[in-house]
């Protein structure tokens, strides 16, 4: 991953906000709406080193909407699933494609690792983004009965994908794929004593049409 200090982070993410739709944190353009989102989309990273992690895909599909308020509790469980092999959810094969409107998260299991703010930015290529709102960077509380870590504050970023294929929210088509590029932030205590960025990418499509709650991916 490539390492830049604060001042160059907010440079570089100052610039791509002026020119569109490149902060996920930001409201949708044709403005919020209430979605029925009854799924998750989390990628679990574990650090393997300062300048890299291994990263599992865990996909949450609920009969009942999940509001945003119990976000942190479905994440905390992801990450004592991912770490016991419970599967439930079990591990998604990687790459995937999002095939409905639901929320998309990143969370860190290891407490020295913390997103930067924003914790991601969505590069305009290979697609502008459209889809990607609302997002938050948070601190999910894990207690793990199998350890002695106690309860770790673990660093997390979720946002809701729209699957919108433009700026006026219009749905994804049907059959249609859009990648986009994803580069995660991360300020790490443990490796660089100065708190500096580093950065690393990941991708995901897009795939039309959404499938309606509760759906399947």
């Amino acid at each position: 991953m490539e390492q830049i200090d604060l001042d160059q982070f907010e440079v570089i993410t100052s610039e791509l906000w002026a020119g569109g739709n490149h902060n996920p944190c930001k409201p949708p353009p044709y403005g919020s709406k209430h979605l029925e989102i009854s799924s998750i989309y989390c990628y679990y990273l574990t650090p393997t080193g300062p300048d890299s992690y291994t990263k599992e895909l865990y996909f949450w599909n609920d009969e009942d909407e999940i509001t945003r308020d119990f976000v942190p509790g479905y994440l905390s469980w992801m990450v004592l699933n991912a770490r016991h092999s419970y599967d439930i959810p079990p591990k998604v094969t990687l790459p995937v494609k999002w095939r409905k409107k639901s929320y998309i998260a990143f969370i860190v299991d290891d407490p020295d690792w913390k997103f930067a703010d924003p914790g991601i930015v969505i590069y305009p290529t290979p697609t502008p983004n459209h889809a990607f709102f609302e997002g938050k960077t948070i601190i999910v509380p894990v207690d793990d009965p199998d350890t002695n870590y106690g309860t770790q504050q673990l660093s997390a970023f979720f946002c809701v994908n729209y699957m919108s294929k433009n700026d006026y929210g219009d749905n994804i088509d049907d059959g249609v794929r859009e990648t986009f590029s994803f580069h995660l932030a991360f300020s790490q205590t443990a490796f660089d004593q100065t708190r500096g960025v580093r950065l690393g990418g990941e991708t995901g499509t897009n795939m039309g049409p959404p499938v309606a709650p509760p759906g399947v991916y």
